[in-house]
């Protein structure tokens, strides 16, 4: 049996390939920034199907947002060896993950926007070339959390039309001053901030909710143009839950700038499938 997982900070995607077919399943995102070893093997060790199967895995295919750092890889692989003992355990970043998902064997720029983002020149085997993963303090534009962030300062700065003040009051009746307390007390505050996207997307026919969220997916493609190659532009491919959500506007938003997007998936996953199944 092959077990293969594509985690975020918010979820975990994982495909279990048996004899008998694919069962796909979901947990709780495991990213070593914000968990520890034991709370990842606290998901498998809580999940049935997981624990139906722990001594028939034999393969364990890990991609992990916050797994591009070598101490990072080398807990998530302890603790996966330790929840799986007779597998053979592959842990790699998210960023591979949807590289190979999206592209297979195939070049160019494989992009992640989900509660964070990143992108990478992919080769056809490796990430030759990347934008730094800054996190959500420092980088992780075009991200739900860069949406929510910039929605939450136009709400508190009033900058945000009275129309729409008054429908996001309804869902959040808290004060400003509360909403910032929560969110800089809050556990997962990358997650807190990527909670409003809902709000956006459902309101996405306002021309101020549409602007904003153009200029926020502009500051992503414009670090694209900034870093890879002008011939690459035309070959980007995105996996994500706003990527997915948010599927038009970003392939505007993209034409605008001269850049092609050929390819928008909610998960690599069905990729990821594929490209194991051929390697083995």
């Amino acid at each position: 049996m092959q077990l293969i997982a594509d985690s975020g900070s918010t979820k975990t995607h994982w495909s279990l390939i048996t004899p008998e077919g694919v069962k796909n399943f979901r947990t709780m995102g495991l990213n070593p920034f914000f968990n520890g070893a034991s709370m990842a093997e606290e998901e498998i060790n809580k999940h049935p199907l997981l624990q139906q199967n722990l001594h028939r895995i034999k393969e364990v295919h890990f991609y992990g947002a916050g797994c591009g750092y070598e101490k990072n890889t080398r807990m998530m692989t302890l603790a996966l060896q330790h929840a799986f003992p007779r597998a053979d355990v592959r842990v790699n970043s998210d960023l591979l993950g949807a590289a190979r998902g999206l592209f297979l064997d195939q070049k160019g720029i494989a992009c992640i926007l989900g509660t964070g983002s990143n992108s990478g020149l992919y080769n056809g085997k490796h990430i030759v070339r990347n934008t730094p993963a800054l996190g959500y303090i420092l980088g992780d534009e075009g991200s739900g959390n860069h949406l929510g962030k910039n929605l939450l300062r136009a709400y508190i700065h009033h900058d945000m039309p009275d129309e729409l003040r008054k429908k996001f009051r309804e869902q959040h009746p808290e004060t400003p001053n509360a909403l910032l307390y929560e969110l800089y007390h809050h556990p997962y505050p990358n997650r807190f901030l990527a909670e409003f996207s809902p709000f956006i997307h459902k309101h996405m026919d306002h021309r101020f909710m549409s602007e904003m969220v153009s200029q926020t997916f502009g500051a992503f493609l414009a670090l694209l143009q900034k870093h890879y190659p002008n011939e690459m532009l035309h070959s980007i491919r995105l996996t994500g839950s706003v990527a997915w959500s948010f599927r038009e506007i970003l392939e505007e938003t993209a034409q605008q700038m001269n850049m092609n997007i050929t390819e928008i998936e909610a998960s690599p996953l069905e990729g990821l499938i594929q490209y194991h199944a051929a390697a083995r």
